[in-house]
């Protein structure tokens, strides 16, 4: 759709065809390509859209199924909406978690243009109006996107830049559709069925890697294809990945910073200590993800004449679960005071807890871990963090 520069969930793959069952036996799972019964599976290996009276479709708010004469053929994992952060207006009005909720799926920010999900409703399209795109056409509209032209001429007329994938198809709202708690889904338009790579849309239905399933499945059907939206399922808590792909297609990159409390003992060739840290980080965060650079300065609770130690750090935080995110780093450190002053590399990991403005840290750090064993120096730290 308009501004979906790039809209996409990585590539799916169509589950294989299951043994023979009975056409309308319910179905289990997220199995797709499901078996029609046996007299259908004795005339076709793949179902045709053209063997059924009507096909019709249904976004759940998670797969989009499709089904011919009322009995489910296929259903693919589906999404629509962007994969970034809240805008702070849009959590604050609808009480959202700025922590884990972003716009995919999720029917409360149908309203929001350009942002949230298609609104709720039903739609039609014609399979001839498909558009189906060659390498080198969806090459073409993936660069523009990413240098910034938001229109490229393909089939010989004007298209929106992005990542549409192998095809799309334009839907088209019958009657009204269900308005969300902000935004009004009547200044909405341009809404479409379409593939791609990265995760996400603008507002259309992505399928990723699946629309030439359902493309050469449609083929010589021309009746109308009705389009239900209605989203049954939780929004989800984007991945890591998905964020990522999310920031890369929409650029919704949120800078932050701020000061770091660390307590903690290490444990070296002359023993082990106690010892506190302070330090500042700068912080570009997305959704399911955060980079992270920083420098600290280290002081032993006691012995204060061992030494003294300042320390540069960049680090990866990846989601495991809601506001729980993994963490690796790295990073270079040398002692500023001491009988026997030391420098090298060091690395390390462990968990944040993401708090809104506190982060929450249980970390283990190796400093000269290509040192000897007897030159290694560990610690274990826990460290309070705020963001601005």
């Amino acid at each position: 759709m308009p501004g979906d520069q790039f809209a996409v969930l990585p590539p799916t793959q169509v589950r294989g065809t299951a043994p023979p069952v009975p056409a309308r036996t319910p179905q289990t799972g997220r199995s797709s390509g499901r078996a029609l019964g046996n007299a259908f599976l004795a005339k076709a290996d793949k179902p045709r859209a053209t063997d059924f009276t009507t096909v019709t479709m249904e976004f759940d708010g998670e797969d989009l199924i499709v089904r011919g004469d009322d009995a489910e053929l296929f259903r693919f994992s589906a999404q629509s909406g962007r994969p970034v952060r809240l805008r702070t207006e849009d959590a604050e009005t609808t009480g959202a978690d700025p922590r884990t909720a972003t716009y995919m799926n999720d029917k409360r920010f149908v309203g929001v243009k350009d942002f949230g999900p298609i609104p709720e409703g039903t739609y039609t399209f014609r399979a001839p109006a498909i558009e189906r795109f060659d390498f080198g056409e969806r090459l073409k509209m993936e660069v523009a996107g990413v240098v910034g032209v938001t229109s490229v001429t393909v089939h010989g007329r004007p298209i929106h830049s992005g990542d549409w994938g192998t095809g799309r198809v334009a839907l088209i709202p019958r009657g009204q559709l269900r308005q969300g708690p902000i935004g009004d889904v009547t200044k909405r338009s341009g809404f479409f069925l379409h593939g791609g790579i990265l995760t996400g849309s603008s507002g259309c239905i992505d399928i990723g890697g699946s629309f030439d399933t359902v493309a050469d499945f449609l083929q010589g059907y021309t009746k109308p294809v009705t389009v239900t939206v209605q989203y049954r399922n939780p929004p989800p808590v984007v991945t890591f990945f998905q964020g990522t792909s999310g920031a890369l297609a929409y650029g919704r990159l949120q800078p932050t910073h701020g000061p770091t409390l660390t307590l903690g003992a290490e444990f070296g060739p002359t023993g082990g200590r106690g010892l506190t840290s302070v330090g500042y980080d700068l912080v570009l965060q997305w959704a399911g993800g955060a980079l992270s650079a920083g420098a600290r300065l280290d002081v032993p609770f006691t012995d204060k004449e061992a030494f003294v130690r300042a320390g540069l750090s960049g680090g990866l935080d990846f989601r495991i679960f809601g506001p729980l995110y993994g963490r690796v780093f790295g990073g270079y450190n040398w002692d500023l005071s001491g009988t026997d002053p030391q420098r090298g590399p060091e690395a390390g990991g462990g968990l944040r807890l993401d708090v809104d403005r506190v982060q929450l840290e249980a970390l283990y750090n190796v400093l000269r871990p290509a040192a000897e064993d007897n030159q290694q120096v560990h610690q274990t730290l826990v460290r309070l963090g705020f963001r601005f």
